[in-house]
Parts: C-alpha cells; sequence; structure tokens
C-alpha cells in the first residue's frame, strides 16, 4: 500500500460496497428477479424454491470515520496538470519527485516539497495543482431489474452488447467467476499487479453488465460486451485520484466505448472534469452514479462527482416500484434513473450477492447504453445519449426532473408486432401527423427507436410514426425480409394505396400500404417491380402503380404503355412518333417532366409519366457507329420500327404518318435508321424518299417496278419500265426524275422509287455496242433480259407498239441497249421496223416468205422463198423487197427479212438468161440449188404457175429465180411451148 505517513490530501468519495453477513441460498437460476433469505448474502447459485427476502438483512452499514481513516495520501501528494507538455526538468529543479505520469493527459503524480509549491503554481507551464485524494465506492443497500428496463426485447432482437468495449473502473473483478467472461485488466493500486477484485464491488457491477446468458447465476444485461477491468480502488473500496486518471488513460488506450465510474465525492476536481470532458468528446461515454446522498426529506442537490460533471451520464437509482430510492442523491443535473435496490449480482468466488446503490443503477445504464450502441451503430455519443433519454420512462414531475431525471431507463426494443389492422403510419416533420401508410395485423416489423408514445421506423430516408396502442414488442427471429440496407437511389410515387410485398417465402405476403401520392425511396430495380425498404423490412411494390423519379444522370428508360413522341420546335407539342410498350431506350437527356431523345436528326419529347428508368441496361440494337445521312424518306402511313438483332423482327416504334425522316442506309427492301439511340429498320413499301435529300450519281436502283416516260410531246407517255430490284446507269439528273438512255432518246423515271447506287458491278453494263438504224417495233409488251450470269434474268420492259433500234442480231433475239444495259429481246415480240433498214442488195429470210406478184393491182402469191437463206434483190419497195421473178417483178415484205452484207452465194446469177421455153408447175414446186453437190431447196413456185426455163438438164430444167441459179425436177412439170 501506498505510504499514508507522508501526504494530506484531498478526499472524493468511491462508493464503498457494504454487504450483509447472511447468505442466500435460494435463487432461481434463470430468473432475472431473485430473492435472498435472511441468510449470509454472498450464495452459490441453486435451483431452489423462492422465498420472500428480508429487506432488514440488506440495509447496508453507513460509512464510519474508521473507514475512511483507513488510507490517507501523503500531505506533499499532489497531481499536476501541464497546459503543453510535462515539464520534468521544473519538477527537478523544484526537488520534486514523480510517481506517476499520463502522456496523454500531460498529467502527473508527484511529491512536491511544501516550499516549492508557490512557484510550481505560478510557472506558465502549470494548468492546474490539485492535492491528490482518496475515493471509495458508493455506499450500497443490500434482483428484479432486468424485466423493469425490458432487457427482454433486445435480448430477442439479438442485441446483446456485440462487440462494445465496456471499461469498469472499480475494486478490479472476479475473473475466476464462471459466469463472467473478462477481456483484459490492470491494477493502479500500489500493493498489487493484478486486478483481481479483493472488495465484492467491482464484481458486482460487472456482472450486472456482462454476466454470461448459460445456466447458472444471473444474467447481465449486455452478456456479449467485452469488459476491461481496471483495478483503482483497494479491497476497502478506497483509492487514489491519480490511481483513477490513470486508470481512464489505460482504458481509452485500449479503445473503450464505455467507461463506468461507480465512484463518487461531494468535492470536485478540475482535472478529473477535464480528463471526462476531453474523453467524451473523443466519442467514449462515461457513466457515473449519482451517489448515495439523498434524503427523502429533503430535495437539494446532492449529486456526487463525477457524475456532476457535463461529460457524464449521472445515474440515480429507483426500486420495483419505480420510485426513488431514498438513498439516490438528487439534483439537476441528473440524467437518467435505473434499478438500484436489492440488485443480485455475482460476488466473489462464483458467489451471488445482493446491493443496493446508485453504482448498481450505473451498471444497469452502462449495460443498457452498450444495447444502443449495437443497435446504432452510426449513432454518435451525444445521439446514444439522446436516445436513451428519449426511450427513458418519465418519472415524476413531467420531462426532466431532479429526483428521476428522464426517468427510467428501457432497454431497446428492435421489434413490434401490429395489432389492429391498418396501423397508420405518420409523417411528422410538417408539425403535424400526416399518414403515409399503413402497417398490416399480425405483421412484425423492426423500429428505429422508442419515441414516447410512438415507435419510430424507418420510412424510406426519413423516419415513420407508428403509435404504441397498435403494437406489441415482439421477438424478431421469424422475420425472413429484413434489412439493414438502406442504399436507396431514387423515389417513386404511389399512385393509389399502394400494396408492399414480402416474397421471402416464396409466396407475395402483403405487409404495408404506400399511401396514394406517397414519395418512397427505391432500392434497385427487380422486373416489374421495384424493391424498397419499408421499417427496415424489404418489400416489392409493382412498377405499374406508381411514378419513379429520374435523375439528371440517368441514361435510359423503358415505357411501360406505347408513349408518344413529340416534336416542340414549333412551340406545339406535335406526335411525330411513338415508343413501344416494354421496351428500352437511351435519352439524351433530362427534360424537366420529359425525356429528350435522338429522333431522326432532331430532338423528340417522351412524357416521364408512362416510363421508368433503367440502369446498365442491354440493348442488343443500341447505336453505336451508324450515323444519319442526307438522304431522307416520308412515311405514307404510320411506319413500324423494327429491331432484328434477336431471332426475328421486334417492333420498338412507329413514325407517324406523313413525317419526314433522315435515312442511315439501304438494307434490301428496308431503310435502317436511327430513332432514340436504336438502330432500327423501316420497310420501303411504308415510306417515299424525299428526292429533295438524295443525291444521285452516275447510278440508281429500282425500289419497285418503275415506268420510263417518254416527254417528247410534252405529255408523258409510257414507254416502258425498269424492274425492282435492278440498279441502272443514269445519263442525268432531270429534277426529280432520272434522265435515261432509251435506244436513241431519253427516258424519264421518276426517283421517288429509286435509292442511288455508289460503284455498283453491272455485269451488263454497256461498254462498246452502239446502236445501228435498224428498229423493231414490239408487237406486244415486250420483257429485255440480261443473259451475262448464264440464264436470262429480265431488267426491263419496252411498251407495246414502241419502236426501238437494235444493235445487232443474236439468232432468235435482238441484241439492244436500255438504260446503258445490253439486253436481248425475242424476235417473236417485234417485228422489225422496215422504214429503218438499209438492205443493200441482199436480204435474209428470217421465216418462209411468199413472192407476190402486183402487176394486175392485187398481190397474187406466185411462190415463195425459203428461211435461211440469202437473196439479191433488185431494188427496195417501201416496205417490200422487188426481186426478179421470171420475166417480171415480185415482191416479198420486208418484216421477215434482215439485210445481208456482202454474202457468198455460190449459185448467184451473172450469165444465164431465160429461153423461149415455158413450163406449168404441177405442185407446189421446189427449186433446188446444187452447188454444194447437195441438192438443197431455196424457193419454191406456186402450182398452176408458168415460168420461163432458162435450158435444159438432163431430168431438170435450170432457171433463175430471184437472181440465184436453181433447178427443178421435169416430172413435176408440163411444158407449155
Amino acid at each position: 500500500m501506498k505510504k499514508l505517513m507522508y501526504l494530506v490530501i484531498f478526499l472524493i468519495v468511491l462508493t464503498s460496497c457494504q454487504q450483509s453477513d447472511t447468505e442466500n441460498e435460494n435463487v432461481t437460476n434463470k430468473s432475472s428477479n431473485f430473492h435472498s433469505t435472511n441468510e449470509q448474502s454472498n450464495f452459490e447459485p441453486k435451483n431452489l424454491p423462492n422465498e420472500q427476502l428480508n429487506k432488514e438483512s440488506i440495509e447496508p452499514e453507513p460509512n464510519t470515520d474508521d473507514t475512511v481513516q483507513k488510507i490517507n495520501p501523503p500531505d506533499n501528494q499532489f497531481v499536476i496538470a501541464f497546459k503543453n507538455t510535462i515539464n520534468d526538468q521544473l519538477i527537478s529543479e523544484l526537488k520534486g519527485q514523480i510517481i506517476h505520469r499520463v502522456e496523454s493527459l500531460s498529467m502527473i503524480t508527484a511529491k512536491i516539497p511544501e516550499e516549492s509549491l508557490e512557484a510550481l503554481k505560478n510557472h506558465p507551464d502549470v494548468a492546474s495543482i490539485e492535492k491528490d485524494s482518496v475515493v471509495r465506492v458508493q455506499e450500497e443497500r443490500v434482483d428484479w431489474g432486468v424485466n423493469q428496463i425490458n432487457a427482454l426485447r433486445p435480448w430477442n432482437s439479438n442485441y446483446t452488447g456485440k462487440g462494445i468495449k465496456v471499461a469498469i473502473l472499480d475494486t478490479g473483478v472476479d475473473y475466476n467467476h464462471k459466469d463472467l467472461k473478462i477481456e483484459d485488466g490492470k491494477s493502479f493500486v500500489d500493493y498489487t499487479t493484478s486486478y483481481m477484485d479483493d472488495n465484492g464491488h467491482g464484481t458486482h457491477v460487472a456482472g450486472i453488465i456482462g454476466a454470461q446468458h448459460n445456466d447458472i447465476g444471473v444474467k447481465g444485461i449486455a452478456p456479449d460486451t467485452d469488459i476491461y477491468a481496471v483495478k483503482v480502488l483497494n479491497d476497502d473500496g478506497l483509492g487514489f485520484l491519480s490511481d483513477m486518471l490513470l486508470g481512464i488513460d489505460w482504458a481509452v488506450k485500449q479503445g473503450v466505448d464505455i467507461i463506468n465510474m461507480s465512484v463518487g465525492e461531494q468535492e470536485g476536481s478540475s482535472i478529473l472534469n477535464r480528463v471526462i470532458d476531453k474523453v467524451y468528446q473523443d466519442g467514449i461515454l462515461i457513466v457515473a452514479s449519482a451517489g448515495n446522498d439523498g434524503d427523502n426529506n429533503i430535495q437539494g442537490d446532492t449529486i456526487d462527482y463525477p457524475a456532476k460533471y457535463e461529460g457524464a451520464i449521472a445515474v440515480g437509482a429507483i426500486d420495483e416500484n419505480q420510485t426513488k430510492a431514498p438513498f439516490s442523491s438528487t439534483g439537476s443535473s441528473l440524467e437518467v434513473s435505473a434499478p438500484g435496490v436489492n440488485i443480485l449480482s455475482t460476488g466473489l468466488n462464483d458467489r451471488y450477492t445482493v446491493k443496493s446503490g446508485t453504482s448498481m443503477a450505473s451498471a444497469y445504464v452502462t449495460g443498457n447504453l452498450a444495447l444502443l450502441k449495437e443497435a446504432h451503430v452510426d449513432y454518435s455519443v451525444s445521439e446514444i445519449r439522446k436516445t436513451q433519454q428519449i426511450e427513458a420512462i418519465d418519472l415524476g414531475e413531467k420531462g426532466r426532473d431532479q429526483l428521476y431525471g428522464f426517468g427510467n431507463i428501457q432497454a431497446p426494443a428492435r421489434y413490434f408486432e401490429v395489432i389492429h389492422d391498418n396501423t397508420p403510419v405518420y409523417d411528422n416533420r410538417t408539425g403535424d401527423l400526416i399518414k403515409v401508410a399503413s402497417l398490416k395485423k399480425w405483421q412484425i416489423y423492426p423500429r428505429v427507436e422508442d419515441y414516447g408514445n410512438w415507435n419510430r421506423i424507418q420510412f424510406g430516408d426519413i423516419f415513420g410514426y407508428v403509435h404504441k396502442n397498435d403494437l406489441k414488442p415482439a421477438n424478431g427471429s421469424i422475420l425472413q425480409n429484413e434489412s439493414k440496407n438502406h442504399n436507396q437511389k431514387r423515389k417513386i410515387t404511389a399512385n393509389i394505396d399502394l400494396p408492399v410485398y414480402d416474397n421471402s417465402t416464396g409466396q407475395l405476403v402483403e405487409f404495408a400500404d404506400l399511401k396514394e401520392g406517397t414519395e418512397y425511396p427505391i432500392t434497385s430495380d427487380f422486373g416489374n417491380w421495384y424493391r424498397i425498404i419499408l421499417a427496415n423490412r424489404v418489400g416489392y411494390v409493382h412498377k405499374s402503380d406508381v411514378d419513379a423519379e429520374f435523375f439528371k444522370t440517368d441514361k435510359y428508360f423503358t415505357v411501360r404503355e406505347d408513349t408518344p413522341i413529340y416534336d416542340n420546335r414549333t412551340g406545339k407539342l406535335i406526335k411525330v412518333g411513338e415508343l413501344e410498350k416494354g421496351q428500352v431506350y437511351p435519352r439524351i437527356s433530362d427534360y424537366g417532366n420529359w425525356h429528350r431523345i435522338q429522333y431522326g436528326d432532331i430532338y423528340g419529347y417522351v412524357h416521364k409519366s408512362s416510363t421508368f428508368p433503367v440502369e446498365r441496361p442491354n440493348i442488343a440494337n443500341e447505336n453505336q457507329n451508324y450515323r444519319n445521312t442526307n438522304k431522307r424518306f416520308i412515311t405514307i402511313h404510320d411506319a413500324p420500327v423494327y429491331d432484328n438483332s434477336g431471332s426475328g423482327l421486334e417492333q420498338f416504334a412507329v413514325i407517324e404518318k406523313g413525317k419526314s425522316y433522315p435515312i442511315v442506309s439501304d438494307y434490301g427492301n428496308w431503310y435502317r435508321i436511327i430513332i432514340s439511340g436504336r438502330v432500327g429498320y423501316v420497310h420501303k413499301d411504308h415510306v417515299e424518299l424525299d428526292m429533295k435529300t438524295v443525291t444521285f450519281k452516275e447510278y440508281f436502283k429500282a425500289e419497285e417496278d418503275i415506268p420510263i416516260y417518254d416527254n417528247r410531246t410534252g405529255q408523258l407517255i409510257k414507254i416502258g419500265e425498269l424492274e425492282e430490284g435492278q440498279v441502272y446507269p443514269r445519263v442525268s439528273k432531270y429534277g426529280n426524275w432520272h434522265r435515261i438512255q432509251y435506244g436513241d432518246i431519253y427516258g424519264y423515271v421518276y426517283k421517288s422509287s429509286t435509292y442511288p447506287v455508289e460503284s455498283p458491278k453491272i455485269a451488263n453494263e454497256n461498254q462498246n455496242y452502239k446502236n445501228s438504224t435498224k428498229k423493231f417495233v414490239t408487237n406486244s409488251t415486250t420483257p429485255v433480259y440480261d443473259n451475262t450470269s448464264g440464264s436470262l434474268e429480265q431488267f426491263a420492259v419496252i411498251e407495246k407498239g414502241t419502236s426501238y433500234p437494235i444493235v445487232s442480231d443474236y439468232g432468235n433475239w435482238y441484241r439492244i441497249i436500255i438504260s446503258d444495259r445490253v439486253g436481248y429481246v425475242h424476235k417473236n415480240n417485234v417485228e422489225l421496223d422496215m422504214a429503218t433498214i438499209d438492205f443493200g442488195k441482199y436480204f435474209k429470210v428470217e421465216e418462209e416468205l411468199p413472192i407476190y406478184d402486183n402487176r394486175t393491182g392485187e398481190l397474187v402469191q406466185v411462190g415463195s422463198l425459203t428461211e435461211g437463206q440469202v437473196y439479191p434483190r433488185v431494188s427496195d419497195y417501201g416496205d417490200w423487197h422487188r426481186i426478179n421473178y421470171g420475166g417480171f417483178y415480185g415482191y416479198v415484205y420486208k418484216a421477215s427479212t434482215s439485210p445481208v452484207t456482202n454474202p457468198y452465194l455460190a449459185n448467184e446469177n451473172f450469165n444465164y438468161r431465160h429461153s423461149n421455153q415455158m413450163f406449168k408447175a404441177q405442185t407446189d414446186l421446189p427449186v433446188y440449188d446444187n452447188s454444194t453437190g447437195d441438192l438443197i431447196p431455196f424457193a419454191e413456185i406456186k402450182r398452176g404457175k408458168q415460168y420461163p426455163v432458162v435450158s435444159d438438164y438432163g431430168n431438170w430444167y435450170r432457171i433463175t429465180i430471184a437472181d440465184r441459179v436453181g433447178y427443178i425436177y421435169k416430172a413435176s412439170v408440163k411444158k407449155v411451148y
């Protein structure tokens, strides 16, 4: 022990623990309300029937002068506080001796010679000097408090003080007690380094705070707290102020959350006051017993120090009837009250004792604060302190008073059950109670905190209030959808009285309603639902019944019904399109109650009321690289826009009839466009190109079968047609028309059904061919074919009755050029325009042709020419060839002939002349050419017709016909003369 002979020091009282000499053998080990017998109050727990406690056995004995005189500090021992750092040199110069030092507080305990005191007091480095003083435990009266503060409620909510560190500055703790679990400890008394309790007071306090919830003994208020036992009092419950300060410093270094100080004295200490204020400002709660100096007949200010300091929570004691204990000190600094009469708790040597005093009450408060800190992990010390004040049961005069402070503490009840149908939830922020929701009968909810006659609950990002008349405390262990996640990003507005569902069981169970018009924050998107947190429970509300808040940073939205797109450039809202129900779209920006979207090359506007925000959607056809061209179409009716990025065409927008819209590119039968930041496709059947916006160069593509017109008469006369899907060169632009090559004139094709094409590969594009002077006239609507692929592909049509120039003969076809492409027309569909043909001297017969005699003024057939044979002619005769036929002229119609230049005719006549002999054909008489060694028929003389002979030739007659030498069989004729 310290040598008491040296110092006479200021005395501060730390309440000593008086306990009776009787042992109570009657305790129910699981009950929170224990009774003792008239026997010794140190006892071991036993499962015996309860007996009535005899109060006479637990009346405390007052402190005697002898008790105080057991420890007196030396007269020359002082506690010295420095303004900045400890000045060791100064103490040495003044012949002082440092006993303890607390660097964090710039404080020392030192022996100072009396003659040096004045110099020390006046030194500028010194903040204050106080005589070291004696502290002792509060006097106690010799349990039930657990029920009175409703500690079962937080236990049912799994609040047990987990992770909360509590330092008990007392006589130490019996760390071998089976009902206690001590994290660490330290002794600051001078006679032992052990923090083992040799008095019993500290062990009793520790049991109230943290006795384990096992099958023995008592239950502490916060059994899972980490208890740090700080022995600053000796076996008589006395100690030095300096040791107390050292103990506080050590506790702070352990990172404790709460310091329990069941000590007190009527004299204050400025150093202790300063230390307590600093510790509190650093975020540590200080709990101090108010003192046992009360008197029911006197209501003065009897609160002890350090409880009286602002940084400490002053605790008074009440009995089972919530009446102030007669001994409990009173005063304006009293903050709360707690059970402090006949409290059963742990004692030395695995025993249990019953004690009374504000020390016991302060232990209850310390345990309760541990529960509050666990329940409100984000609260500051001032918020925790305020919560305890609010949740206390008001006793005595209304509000805070000198007898009870704010009243009897109540342990935090986390859960409640609704006992009435549709219990209202109110918002009180305006000063009025405004109903914002209702809770469902028999549903269980977590609460934020007690609020007088109300429970305060989490309601979005504010508090809601539910009246306790509609509730009862509940066990929250059955809740499956409880959440502490308040990661709420945006708000919704209920369009109806909005059901809120719990789906944690696999079924939708309604547990609340949001009142129509109420704004509420959401946690996340969940398909057709929004996930919200209401009264700390996860719920789901259907999107169809709400409007959702948009942030300016939102990039996407979805529509819940077909939604119009408007153009506002005229100052009026003009509908220009529509977005499709269920589809998701990018937007350009927020625009008040509207979304601003990309619509062609302008902005479109979509009202938010039918939309929801979407985060990070996967839009397969979201535009990344495409850009609009200058080309536009005009919709000829409401034109659907499709997404083809999936397995089929999915409509996602509509462009209104009559709207001009920019094109990205041609896509077969479709136009590719961008609308609301998505790539879409519009069928060409629904639109017309806006030719004013289309730039054609050398080529165009026909989007459908397109007429070709001749405008030379001043009227548009259809003369042909271009084929859908085919590409054509053009000669030049002509306003809204393409000017194309058509025979040897220009044809005109309207641009509206065409599209420009850049550098196409056209296999039959004309490079070298030129029209001849020959023409044909179509005898029906005549197709024109491309044969470059090896098969015939129609690419144009020439109208019936049209005269068209021929490039060349091609067997059964005529080769022509139309729109600068080489094509072929079958001869069956046309007739040669003979007026356009220069036959020269020879012609070829395309099919068997009659020879006519016109000498009578009528055409009389006298013979025929053979298909494929070539003949000289005498002269041209309009639409006819004039040929030599016997001794006169015959006439052959040109239409089935073609000119031949410089043919080789082996039997062409140059020398033979007719004789005077004649024959008459007995039948239609073939005429043969034998110049090749074979008899080849090349003409015929009609039966009954007479014809002159050149000469006799055995069984044959030699003749000339159409200036070719031929032979007829004598047996087939009758000689006339």
